[in-house]
């Protein structure tokens, strides 16, 4: 049976909680560990004032488990600095620095999943140079970056670059690694640049890319999932490409009619939504159909009816 917590050791343990959870996503992640769960909170902090470092949370952690485990000697220096190691090494993988102010990120070289979301009051090109080898980066919003800072990240294999309206073409060749991209609202990209991608991207988001036209769907053939939302070149003939896909958007596509679905008999989930030359018969095309947005389209009620019977799930 654990201790009651004093009041004085509530408030204490109040304070405690409130200032993990200003802490990055890293840090709080040690707290969720299954063994911290069962340590009494006021040993917790009196760790933490004594040593003021996160090597007593380890230790105390440490111990708790290998008593768990019937572990006599809980004191073994290897086995402390095993868990030592292990515990620095998950912090520093993944960091959300959105909406702060920028600073030295060299810190934070050994990360693989950073967030600079929203950092637009300066140029982040020069500050992205420590995350060379970073695989997972968001840096939506970040409106002043530019080509030059995608240099730097040449290793990335997943990457949100919505709204940073300076990316050109130019900035899609240096991505060499990438698998999955969010390039919403970037106005600058044409179907060149999406030649430049490489055959690896399976996850892509085009979303108000209004210079995308047919073409530039012929290099995406390995695409599983694309939002072309707002993309309004493209056609019936554009969808001929990709006929791995298995989610897509077509919101306000409006040249696409029955004939273009078509080419998606792998699609899963799709989004319709004022794509007024659809009708009822277009959606008989779509087999292997789980999921449909069909918000202000044309189709029937009794269409929609009868997808739902089916098991698919209609939206609208």
């Amino acid at each position: 049976m654990k201790k009651i917590i004093s009041n004085k050791y509530q408030k204490i343990a109040t304070d405690l909680i409130e200032k993990i959870n200003k802490q990055p996503i890293g840090f709080r992640t040690i707290f969720s560990n299954e063994y911290f769960k069962e340590l009494d909170v006021s040993l917790i902090y009196n760790s933490l004032v004594k040593r003021n470092q996160i090597d007593a949370i380890i230790k105390l952690a440490t111990s708790n488990r290998n008593k768990k485990r019937n572990i006599s000697n809980v004191t073994k220096p290897n086995t402390i600095l095993t868990a030592k190691k292990q515990k620095t090494e998950s912090v520093k993988k993944e960091i959300n620095l959105s909406n702060q102010p920028l600073r030295n990120f060299k810190q934070y070289t050994n990360y693989t999943h950073i967030d600079l979301s929203n950092c637009e009051k300066a140029t982040l090109n020069n500050w992205l140079e420590p995350f060379e080898n970073v695989k997972n980066i968001n840096l939506s919003g970040c409106r002043q970056i530019t080509d030059v800072g995608l240099a730097y990240l040449t290793n990335v294999r997943e990457i949100n670059l919505a709204q940073c309206k300076q990316i050109t073409d130019v900035g899609l060749a240096l991505l060499t690694q990438v698998i999955m991209i969010n390039l919403t609202c970037c106005y600058q990209i044409t179907d060149v640049g999406l030649a430049k991608l490489p055959k690896s991207v399976t996850s892509i988001n085009l979303t108000w890319c209004e210079k995308i036209t047919d073409a530039g769907l012929a290099y995406l053939t390995s695409v599983t999932s694309i939002n072309l939302t707002w993309c309004k070149k493209i056609t019936n003939a554009g969808l001929a490409h990709l006929t791995k896909v298995t989610k897509i958007n077509l919101n306000t596509c409006s040249n696409i009619t029955n004939n273009g679905l078509a080419y998606l008999k792998s699609v899963i989930e799709i989004s319709l939504r004022w794509c007024d030359k659809i009708t009822d018969d277009g959606l008989n095309n779509l087999e292997n159909l789980q999921k449909i947005d069909l918000r202000n389209t044309k189709i029937s009620k009794q269409k929609r009816k009868e997808l739902k019977q089916k098991g698919i799930n209609v939206i609208g």
